[in-house]
């Protein structure tokens, strides 16, 4: 993939599941993984993120959440920022690869890096697009997964109080 400020674009070849970009002091993205299947990669989006572009958003195109790119789409990121005003980023998926490992062991290594700053983000998401996909270890990818049937006379319940959820910067 590449990505950065719209025109001074940076390769970032290979990165590890839930880096965040473009820096962990600065994140405006975070990658989620490849989705099973290998043909479209997930991004997590701040909340002061506005996406245009080739890409697939979830919950809605209205409030893009998690964002998802084949190989070869563009997307720009409109980001807020309260000491620069507005900034754009874009964010290309150049390709989606496999890597085949003589065994399981070094397999699985590989399948569990993970940025550690990514995962503190992620974990503190109160984002509903986030809570339709799980990371599967064995296969190496994000698998949908569909929200559970509520039973009757049941009443749903806040994984986040609204206050928290409020102050946070990125939608999970």
């Amino acid at each position: 993939m590449r990505f950065g400020p719209a025109g001074a674009l940076r390769p970032r070849p290979d990165p590890v599941r839930l880096t965040p970009l473009p820096s962990a002091g600065d994140p405006q993205v975070v990658f989620l993984g490849v989705l099973r299947g290998g043909r479209r990669a997930s991004f997590l989006l701040s909340s002061r993120a506005t996406a245009t572009g080739d890409g697939r958003c979830r919950p809605s195109p209205s409030s893009c959440q998690v964002l998802d790119l084949a190989p070869g789409e563009t997307e720009f990121l409109d980001v807020r920022d309260p000491a620069r005003g507005l900034v754009q980023y874009e964010l290309d998926l150049v390709g989606i690869g496999a890597r085949h490992l003589p065994n399981r062991v070094r397999a699985v290594r590989l399948r569990r890096r993970e940025s550690h700053a990514g995962r503190r983000l992620v974990n503190g998401s109160a984002s509903p697009a986030l809570s339709h996909l799980t990371y599967s270890v064995s296969l190496g990818a994000l698998v949908t997964r569909l929200p559970p049937v509520p039973r009757a006379g049941s009443t749903p319940t806040r994984l986040v109080a609204p206050s928290a959820a409020a102050a946070l910067p990125f939608h999970w």
